[in-house]
């Protein structure tokens, strides 16, 4: 006996689920990430970056705050698998309180967290998440900010993407806003 196909133009579940990622790591997606430039746009206009530059720049972008944002995109990702317990929601604040520690630059922090919230508040339009709610209500509650990489790893967790594609996703994504602040 044949082994049942799948009818033309339906992805198998793992495609589909990639392509749902990509959506959501688009640059494009409205959450405002066209409008912030984590500071590239004024080392280009002050002539301290070149496009010849860009690609070493990017490099030591991603080996510096590349690294720390796919840490807490990680562990934002291992809080929403954690379904068969109650959400950590302390865990979750102490995520985003590290990553407002760790960004000295204002303006880099409060793009990051008006990303993050913005990026929570869109997916919670499609759906009852219960641990995308419950995380929104705690830094609600406690006054936290709601950085994009933890905000991205929850989402991705929540939503039971892949880890290790989720993490590279959200880099690209974070390579391709850099790039095109720097091009404009």
């Amino acid at each position: 006996m044949k082994p049942e196909r799948e009818p033309v133009g339906v992805a198998p579940s793992q495609e589909l689920a990639h392509l749902r990622l990509l959506h959501l790591a688009d640059s494009t997606l409205p959450i405002g990430s066209l409008a912030h430039s984590f500071g590239l746009e004024t080392l280009v206009s002050a002539e301290i970056l070149h496009a010849g530059d860009l690609p070493e720049f990017l490099h030591g972008y991603l080996r510096e705050a590349g690294i720390l944002e796919a840490v807490a995109c990680r562990e934002a990702f291992h809080l929403a698998q954690a379904e068969h317990q109650e959400f950590g929601a302390m865990r979750w604040i102490q995520v985003n309180d590290c990553l407002s520690a760790l960004k000295p630059a204002r303006e880099s922090r409060m793009a990051s967290a008006t990303l993050g919230r913005n990026f929570l508040h869109a997916v919670l339009g499609l759906g009852d998440f219960r641990v995308l709610r419950e995380a929104r209500d705690a830094s609600l509650e406690f006054g936290g900010l709601i950085h994009q990489c933890a905000a991205f790893g929850l989402v991705s967790g929540s939503l039971g993407f892949e880890e290790t594609r989720a993490v590279l996703a959200y880099l690209h994504q974070m390579s391709a806003c850099l790039v095109s602040a720097a091009s404009a």
